[in-house]
């Protein structure tokens, strides 16, 4: 029962997510109160009215507000009586409520959903956070916008890469890696017509190769994750290690006219599954996924806390924190598959467990019973509506549409962070080479040096009306006018071709900006004490100011555009060259996706060593052996391997939170430990300057959702000069009978060994 809600001040319903359980909910309180007739929601009991639900939830969302505007001092959470789990988060005029009612999310979870969703938005729309709800396109925003968070969540369970918010490297030979960026350098160099920065190639969402224009900004680890999850949402991938083995070849003998079909133990369907390779690819289609019910965890174990060490922390023990319940799925049969021969196409299907990690979400809590189906089965059982036409189509809950053919060239406009502007206008430009591997290249958006200029005025206004400012003089407050006043005449003489719509708007912001009474409020108010309000009438000024200028940004932006016609033709011949390059390649490279580094290479220097993840916090890149989980028709023991190692990450991460950077877990037969520290660039360690000390401002741990590294450094290091502190991260996974000394000295040599390893890279 989950719900994901953003209203404005005016208690408009900007974006709306939800479970069928939540509008099954909602619907059946509505009937109680009197809002609803039985009869009205009879026809399609999965469709909500946000109308509805805004009466429902009005007092939470009213008190909310007040407390956001009177007191400034905000409900992050609220827990009621029957269960329900509301996590508040407030930014600019937007009011995010993420709801769980069933008890299987935790309030760290939801804040992370809610910082996960403002992070698409920044990356998608930039600071015009408007555009969400816009209702010309909204179904089809809304749509695309649960599509990516569907998979954000899928790759949080999946991939170790998104677990703990960092680029994972394809690891392959020299020859590969070089014939690549060759590829991707001669592709940039190509494009004329805009300037192109980097090229990517992506194998089943790991970073193969990356190249950037010696001119171009940086691309951050966390606009590459980004564009992961884009690239994992238009261009799906279901090849598995097991399709290698489940391959079918339809060999024709001209000797004998008989075709002859090596099967496997897959069962075989007739059904034609979609996908874009071309005819002679050997006939090779990925194996689809089979959905069915989560199995209920019926079993836990006793996780008991030994070791915990925190920066600066004045208590010498920790307390345990008492019991860790783990979620050991049980095994279930698959659905019977009728096996048919084709006519002309055989296609075959290997049963797979979508296995959805919920247990990482209540580690801490005891898991409850549930009956109900899973979200994949609601859409063939749900009630059909004769009347549907009538509703809002964008907030009838059908599972987020999905194109049923991948699409031979797609593009989208995203806001990359760099040193000179936040929200820096690129566009995205991709095609699939094969199944898995995915070309993309990011050209400059038109008139970016705008943007610069736009998100200065947008950051200045923002501390403004939010009170975030120094007591100052007059000379002071002069200045901070005159600095605002610079970067709107730059604004006015860089778009002064501009015409149409734009050019009214720019008229309408230089009227605004220059009225006298605006001039002179805002300096009084720049020289008065601190914590003096802004007078109404300057703050609905200011206001004012400021959504004229986020609609000229997402004119100048956001407004759809034409095809490029040249870049997507050098698109689709790039694409033709790398498909004629990685044929051979191929499916080495897909074995290498899912068996990118062996834990086999480190079992024999490490006894009693089970798993490892190891993370450079500078450059935020992953190193760690693959989990890759098969099932067939049993338990597979990795799975449950796997879930103790993302429940024990997650809790690790809780703990890091906490000021804790150092955690040793004893859990059943299992250790699992995770160790923080700081090294200069030549590898010898730190001693921190000031303690650690966690603040209700600091974001979560990660990437994604925030600079918590880089403020977490600052804080440890007053003085210390960018670049000349590194962050690592080391989690493992050993065997019980290892005793905890050997644990410290493996996390000490582990850690040279792959310092080492990447200095050879380099």
């Amino acid at each position: 029962m989950k719900c994901l809600l953003v209203v404005n001040r005016m208690n408009d319903v900007r974006f709306l997510d939800f479970d069928d359980d939540f509008a099954e909910y909602i619907n059946n309180q509505a009937i109680e109160i009197g809002l609803l007739q039985a009869e009205e929601c009879g026809l399609d009991a999965y469709y909500v009215d946000p109308n509805i639900i805004m009466q429902i939830f009005s007092p939470l969302v009213l008190s909310q507000w007040f407390l956001i505007e009177q007191t400034k001092n905000p409900c992050s959470s609220v827990t009621c009586e029957n269960g329900f789990l509301f996590v508040f988060k407030h930014m600019d005029d937007l009011l995010l409520i993420a709801i769980n009612g069933d008890g299987t999310e935790t309030e760290e979870f939801l804040l992370k959903k809610i910082q996960m969703f403002l992070r698409l938005i920044g990356f998608l729309f930039g600071p015009a956070t408007d555009e969400i709800g816009r209702y010309e396109d909204k179904r089809e925003r809304w749509n695309f916008l649960r599509r990516l968070l569907e998979t954000w969540m899928k790759l949080c369970c999946d991939e170790q890469a998104f677990l703990v918010e960092a680029v994972e490297r394809l690891h392959v030979n020299q020859t590969l890696n070089e014939k690549c960026i060759e590829l991707l350098e001669e592709g940039v160099k190509k494009i004329q017509s805009v300037p192109a920065h980097h090229a990517l190639l992506l194998v089943n969402n790991k970073l193969l190769a990356l190249y950037s224009n010696w001119n171009a900004n940086e691309l951050q680890p966390a606009d590459i994750l980004c564009i992961l999850l884009l690239a994992k949402d238009v261009f799906p991938s279901k090849e598995k290690l097991e399709d290698l083995f489940s391959r079918s070849y339809c060999m024709a003998s001209h000797e004998t006219g008989r075709t002859s079909q090596f099967v496997p133990s897959t069962a075989r369907i007739s059904s034609y599954l979609g996908d874009d390779s071309d005819a002679d690819d050997d006939l090779y289609l990925s194996a689809q996924t089979t959905p069915r019910t989560t199995p209920t965890p019926d079993n836990s174990s006793r996780s008991s806390e030994k070791d915990s060490g925190s920066l600066g922390n004045d208590d010498d023990e920790l307390t345990p924190e008492g019991a860790v319940l783990l979620d050991i799925p049980s095994p279930s049969p698959y659905p019977e598959v009728s096996p048919h021969v084709a006519c002309e196409r055989e296609v075959f299907f290997t049963p797979h467990d979508d296995v959805k990690l919920d247990s990482l979400y209540k580690t801490y809590s005891t898991p409850r019973e549930s009956n109900s189906l899973p979200p994949e089965m609601f859409h063939e059982i749900r009630p059909q509506s004769s009347t549907v036409a009538s509703y809002d189509a964008s907030v009838v809950n059908t599972r987020p549409h999905r194109p049923e053919h991948v699409p031979e060239y797609w593009r989208q406009m995203i806001f990359l962070q760099t040193r000179v502007c936040g929200y820096s206008p690129h566009q995205l430009h991709c095609t699939q080479v094969l199944p898995g591997i995915v070309l993309i290249l990011v050209t400059e958006g038109s008139k970016g040096n705008v943007a610069g200029h736009l998100c200065q005025v947008f950051i200045i206004i923002k501390d403004l009306l939010a009170g975030k400012r120094d007591k100052l003089n007059r000379v002071q407050g002069q200045n901070l006018y005159d600095v605002m006043n610079s970067l709107l005449s730059k604004i006015q003489g860089l778009l002064k071709k501009v015409k149409g719509q734009s050019q009214r708007i720019l008229n309408d912001i230089k009227k605004r900006w220059e009225g006298e009474e605006l001039r002179t409020g805002l300096l009084a108010y720049l020289e008065s004490e601190i914590g003096t309000d802004m007078a109404p009438t300057i703050e609905t000024a200011l206001s004012d100011l400021f959504r004229k200028l986020k609609e000229l940004f997402s004119l100048l932006y956001l407004s759809p555009k034409a095809v490029n016609e040249s870049v997507k033709e050098i698109m689709l011949q790039l694409q033709k060259k790398l498909k004629a390059e990685l044929a051979d390649y191929r499916d080495f490279l897909t074995v290498k996706a899912q068996r990118n580094i062996p834990m086999t290479s480190y079992i024999y220097e490490f006894p009693g060593l089970v798993h490892f993840i190891y993370i450079d916090r500078q450059s935020h890149q992953l190193t760690a052996p693959s989990l890759n989980v098969t099932t067939d028709g049993e338990l597979d023991p990795k799975q449950y391997l796997k879930e103790m190692v993302w429940s024990k990450y997650q809790y690790a991460m809780v703990r890091l939170s906490e000021g804790y950077v150092t955690t040793i877990i004893q859990d059943g037969d299992f250790y699992f430990s995770y160790f923080l520290w700081f090294e200069d660039n030549r590898g010898s360690p730190l001693a921190v300057a000031e303690p650690f000390r966690p603040t209700t401002d600091l974001p979560l741990p990660g990437l994604l959702t925030g600079p918590f590294y880089k403020l977490l450094i600052k804080q440890c290091f007053p003085n210390y000069v960018p670049g000349s502190v590194r962050c690592f991260e080391l989690f493992m996974m050993h065997l019980g009978l290892v005793q905890p000394q050997y644990i410290a000295s493996h996390c000490q040599q582990l850690a040279k060994k792959l310092w080492d390893m990447s200095l050879i890279e380099i």
